[in-house]
């Protein structure tokens, strides 16, 4: 999965089934503050009708393009 972000323009989300190929999925958004913290990228599950759920997660990599470094935020290899 990519997620594309850029400041001040529309976001969207991209899947990728060999991680080289990404197809877009659902509409663009535009990032905002939420609260004091602003927004926060992540995968999550989340399921309304229980209280428990699972994702199943290899690898999380959030890279910050330009005058930022790159972060790897979570790997989990097996």
């Amino acid at each position: 999965m990519l997620i594309c972000l850029t400041i001040f323009r529309p976001k969207w989300i991209e899947y990728s089934v060999d991680g080289e190929h990404f197809t877009s999925f659902g509409d663009a958004y535009q990032l905002g503050w939420g609260h004091y913290r602003g927004d926060r990228i992540g995968v999550y599950s989340y399921n309304c009708e229980r209280e428990q759920g699972y994702i199943d997660v290899d690898q999380f990599c959030y890279v910050a393009a330009g005058a930022a470094k790159a972060y790897m935020t979570f790997e989990h290899t097996l």
